[in-house]
């Protein structure tokens, strides 16, 4: 059976930790997130496992909280909030960052951090006060940048 999932041979010698880690966990994704509701039943053979028969059948709660509204509203959530993501991703990597480098950079703060550090770069960008926009993104990621923090000061002259 380990084979067969692709397991190593060497993992979940003893089948309750191959039950537990492998098949109770897979049963319970399967149940919760999908149409099919999935059972398995031990074969014995004296003390011993020899077999499981797996019994597949039609996910009844399945349609029920697909279309409960309060699911339907945390999807939505998700949804916006994995497009953002997505989005600060692709402008960190439009930087000149490779995506493996944006995903990095994005686990040093929250979405509205990461965007306001960007928005903060965009503004020095205007401003033309950027010698090496890699370095002033990863600061202003780093040192969690907020765009007000850059207003225009005036400077006096001598008169």
């Amino acid at each position: 059976m380990r084979e067969y999932c692709g397991i190593a041979p060497d993992k979940y010698k003893k089948f309750n930790n191959f039950k537990k880690r492998i098949l109770e966990s897979a049963q319970r994704e399967i149940n919760e997130k999908t149409d099919l509701e999935i059972r398995f039943e031990e074969i014995k053979n004296v003390r011993q496992v020899s077999s499981i028969l797996f019994h597949l059948s039609a996910n009844k709660d399945y349609h029920r909280r697909k279309n409960d509204p309060e699911t339907q509203k945390k999807i939505k959530s998700i949804s916006r909030e994995i497009l953002l993501h997505d989005d600060l991703i692709k402008r960190i990597i439009a930087f000149g960052f490779s995506r493996r480098t944006a995903v990095r950079l994005m686990e040093m703060g929250n979405d509205d951090e990461i965007e306001a550090a960007l928005k903060a770069v965009d503004v020095q960008i205007d401003r033309g006060h950027v010698k090496n926009t890699k370095a002033m993104v990863q600061a202003a990621i780093k040192d969690r940048w907020k765009p007000g923090v850059f207003v225009n000061k005036k400077i006096k002259t001598k008169s």
